[in-house]
């Protein structure tokens, strides 16, 4: 199933943003310092294994010939050092391989140095005959330090490289404003789109009040929304401008065309797909329809935050942390274990940003570091990728909506990928599941204000 519910602007397409803005983001992704310092690392260990070993050839076996001849041309493993030369080259190729060629950020690779060569040393240590080498304690050095190598590797990777780069990445959107602001184009334009534009809410008609809401303080458009700029600190305004980068990301995803959506489930009307994004991993879409207006749906959805945990199974806690303008703000959530508990807790800390566009109501959402909601010992923090909600008229009803939901999450921790695809098909369906029923007995006990 690849369609746009109707009313979603189409003059955004999959090159026009994702050009301009890739070609940015691949500066600072391409090599970072601290990919760059675990790659040397990668280096050092093997330069300076072998550097020991020849140090441990001069002065215990008389020289570098004797040596290779001994422990080389007749290798045992009861006698022989020269074994753990070779682990440590081992390890060095396939590590510069994998993060410095290929510039991957799973931890397959490093996982596989560390285990093999932590378990090659458990057999060294049981069969290498220490008793014959005449108090030298260049032996006992060597496996010590190859042990101390290898799980340093793995240490600087998982604990340095990678939360380097996406602190990184993060705050490359943030600092980015003059340079997204040659991006903005706009939406509505005069040429014909496949997609029915007909606005559900003119700007000659009357303007239906968010559900929940105060009178007048509806979803302002783009150019509304400007005039609150002068208002903010140097901090919100930051947050502001990546917020609306973030929001055409998200727009350019809903209106992407000629992906290769894989069906992952269906029921009850709800289908849930993903496709793999390059750079972010699995993107997934949710589509489904919702008996009441989009209004009512986006108000009690996106502007009622606090109820998160009312109508959302996944979700324990979910809340406003900083309102930095009227349509723009910093939420807090946690969800509940998933997979049977094999999958714990997790919490995220979301900058969201929503727009009116066409007749749909469209919400943005991505990770940020916020300085009053750090990281707690209870839950694993995760990460949003940008992501959307899109609450659309549906074709020739106004009381009903077409619901479609972008999610791209990085759960954290060391989940193998299956277990992660499959513990978040079920949640967006549960999701979208809860969300149309709650929308549905809400909206049978009170109607939007006129």
């Amino acid at each position: 199933m690849d369609r746009i519910p109707n009313g979603v602007p189409s003059s955004y397409r999959q090159g026009e943003f994702c050009s301009s803005r890739s070609d940015r983001t691949t500066t600072f992704r391409r090599f970072s310092p601290s990919r760059r310092l675990f790659c040397l690392f990668a280096a050092f260990d093997f330069l300076f294994t072998l550097l020991a070993w020849v140090i441990y050839a001069h002065i215990f076996t008389r020289g570098i010939k004797k040596s290779l001849r001994s422990e080389v041309v007749n290798y045992s493993i009861e006698t022989s050092l020269f074994d753990l030369v070779l682990l440590a080259l081992w390890r060095m190729v396939v590590l510069l391989l994998v993060y410095a060629l290929f510039h991957s950020r799973q931890w397959y690779a490093i996982a596989l140095t560390t285990s093999l060569s932590t378990g090659f040393l458990l057999v060294k240590v049981f069969f290498y005959s220490f008793d014959k080498s005449q108090g030298n304690s260049m032996a006992y050095l060597e496996v010590i330090m190859t042990f101390v190598l290898c799980w340093s590797e793995a240490w600087l990777l998982d604990f340095k490289v990678i939360p380097a780069e996406l602190k990184a990445e993060n705050r490359y959107l943030s600092e980015s404003m003059e340079t997204a602001a040659g991006e903005r184009r706009p939406l509505l334009n005069g040429q014909s789109s496949e997609y029915n534009t007909r606005s559900w809410i003119t700007e000659h008609s009357t303007f239906y009040t968010p559900y929940g809401s105060q009178p007048g303080s509806g979803v302002p458009s783009e150019d509304e929304d400007e005039a609150y700029g002068d208002e903010l600190s140097s901090k919100d305004k930051a947050f502001k401008q990546q917020a609306k980068e973030v929001f055409m990301v998200a727009l350019n995803l809903l209106n992407s065309s000629g992906v290769n959506w894989k069906l992952e489930k269906e029921k009850n009307g709800i289908i849930v797909e993903s496709c793999i994004q390059e750079k972010t991993g699995k993107l997934f879409r949710v589509q489904c329809s919702i008996d009441a207006p989009p209004v009512v749906v986006f108000s009690l959805i996106v502007l009622r935050v606090e109820d998160g945990s009312k109508w959302n199974s996944s979700v324990i806690e979910s809340r406003v942390l900083h309102k930095i303008d009227k349509c723009t703000d910093i939420c807090y959530n946690v969800t509940a274990e998933t997979a049977g508990g094999m999958v714990s807790s997790r919490d995220f800390v979301n900058l969201r940003h929503w727009q009116k566009r066409g007749n749909a109501y469209i919400s943005c959402n991505v990770s940020v570091e916020y300085d009053q909601m750090p990281p707690v010992k209870q839950y694993v923090r995760g990460e949003n990728h940008p992501g959307g909600w899109m609450f659309a008229e549906k074709d020739g009803h106004h009381d009903k909506t077409d619901f479609v939901m972008m999610v791209n999450t990085d759960l954290k921790g060391w989940l193998p990928q299956y277990l992660i695809d499959q513990a978040m098909t079920g949640v967006l369906l549960d999701t979208a599941d809860c969300l149309r029923r709650y929308v549905t007995s809400v909206n049978e006990e009170q109607r939007p204000v006129l």
